[in-house]
């Protein structure tokens, strides 16, 4: 409801008052005991939960616990900085950190090197990219040449 409550203009207490303090909190604590707890924090996440949970009798691998735990960080983290940003414009004293979640847009091939691990293009607060990929996925050298 933050997001939201920021989207359509709320003044100061209706955009605290929306600021979500239990969710991230269990979110957390779930990704923080991927020993033992797998948390999906999206439902795109449950296919690959059930195949697991079907694969490895009715648990999960370590691997896969960890995998879910990182893009749940990923998800609180993207969730302050949004807090963050919007704090910022409300004082007048900003915090000297500043904080930016890029979400991957579209994965590249791979790096500058075909030897290297791949990025990605990514959007800042829902923006849109500055171009269309057409076909196929583009490598790194292919974004150089596409912005130049």
């Amino acid at each position: 409801p933050f997001r939201e409550a920021v989207a359509k203009g709320g003044d100061f207490a209706h955009c605290i008052e929306n600021i979500d303090i239990g969710g991230p909190c269990m979110i957390r604590a779930s990704a923080k005991n991927n020993a033992s707890v797998t948390i999906c924090s999206s439902p795109s996440q449950y296919g690959k939960m059930m195949e697991q949970v079907r694969d490895n009798g009715g648990s999960t691998t370590w691997a896969f616990r960890k995998n879910m735990a990182a893009a749940a960080y990923a998800l609180t983290a993207a969730y302050d900085s949004s807090v963050s940003q919007w704090m910022a414009t409300q004082v007048t004293e900003p915090p000297s950190t500043k904080t930016v979640a890029f979400e991957v847009e579209r994965p590249l091939k791979y790096g500058c090197n075909p030897h290297q691990l791949p990025a990605g293009l990514c959007a800042v607060n829902g923006g849109r990219l500055p171009f269309e990929v057409l076909a196929g996925v583009p490598g790194y050298i292919n974004l150089l040449d596409a912005v130049n």
